[in-house]
Parts: structure tokens; C-alpha cells; sequence
């Protein structure tokens, strides 16, 4: 759902956790995800 772009604190809420810390670990950055985030970078070239 994070990957989705649904907010934390909502995706905290259904799963039940009372801390977003909990729901975060859930939902670190793959290597894929970094990946896409630096190709999205604007480029000049």
C-alpha cells in the first residue's frame, strides 16, 4: 500500500500498529525502489 502511495499513518491504521516505527519496517526502500528514485532524477544532459 506505501508503494501504492497510501499514507502511512492510514496503512498504520488498518494494519493495527500504534507506532509508525512499526509499520516503516515493514516498508524499507528496495533496491528496485532506489533504483527508480534515482532514475527519476531530472537530468540536464
Amino acid at each position: 500500500m506505501i508503494r501504492e502511495k497510501h499514507d502511512i499513518v492510514v496503512v498504520a491504521e488498518l494494519m493495527g500498529h500504534q507506532r509508525l516505527e512499526t509499520t516503516r519496517s515493514y516498508t524499507l526502500p528496495t533496491a528496485e525502489d532506489r533504483e527508480r528514485a534515482i532514475n527519476s532524477i531530472p537530468s540536464d544532459r
